[in-house]
């Protein structure tokens, strides 16, 4: 089989970026996306919504390419390429319903770890349960099958809840659901009680699968040219 990168942009990649993807197995390739403007956003918006706007104003591109393309989209008699899978990451949910127009198998690849999954996927009720900001709760936050969490040393997007991308962590929990799957990068032996905790059923709301898939781990300098 091989793999399509399919990159929305919101300018001209950088000879670097390039320089990267050039670099993968021939079985690897990449498409870039026209780019998109995104001028409307403030200097102040968070990375992580910017990230997913340049994604949901990107999505009439990919659209167009998967009808003017030659891949089968069923029938593995066929000698074109047949697409196997979609595979989109935590920015990228809103990408599962082009999938889904082409009869097309989706999963999110979700990169860190399960304790973190789990957290996202109960913020609507914590939101719901604490008042205030999360940093200032006297006592720890508890989910199933994860070690308690103190509100401090939660990710930094759940430290503002007036901000942009902590309301986008509440918006997106069903998107996941849209899913087929779900990749984790972790392991049984990493995060026993998170991850039995996700396939058991025991994490609110979840309904795919739940498949761990790490350690996925950078490795050597991380100035390597």
């Amino acid at each position: 089989f091989s793999i399509t990168f399919i990159i929305p942009t919101d300018g001209s990649p950088t000879n670097a970026y390039k320089a990267f993807l050039e670099f993968l197995p021939t079985s690897i390739n990449s498409i870039f996306l026209p780019p998109v403007n995104i001028h409307d956003l403030t200097e102040d918006t968070p990375v992580e919504v910017r990230i997913s706007l340049t994604v949901n104003r990107s999505l009439p591109s990919p659209r167009r390419a998967l009808v003017g393309t030659n891949f089968s989209i069923g029938s593995s008699s066929c000698r074109c390429t047949r697409i196997c899978a979609l595979v989109v990451d935590l920015f990228s949910l809103s990408a599962i319903d082009v999938a889904k127009e082409f009869g097309i198998p989706s999963y999110v690849f979700y990169p860190t770890t399960a304790t973190c999954f789990s957290l996202v996927l109960h913020m609507p009720e914590l939101d719901k349960i604490y008042p205030g900001e999360y940093r200032d709760l006297p006592e720890p936050i508890e989910l199933p099958g994860c070690f308690p969490l103190h509100g401090k040393d939660l990710m930094d997007p759940v430290q503002d809840r007036k901000g942009k991308a902590y309301k986008r962590l509440l918006q997106i929990r069903d998107r996941y659901n849209s899913a087929q799957g779900i990749l984790i990068n972790s392991f049984m032996d990493l995060e026993p009680g998170p991850i039995r905790a996700l396939k058991e059923g025991r994490v609110l709301s979840l309904k795919p699968p739940v498949y761990p898939v790490g350690p996925l781990i950078q490795m050597g300098s991380g100035d390597r040219r």
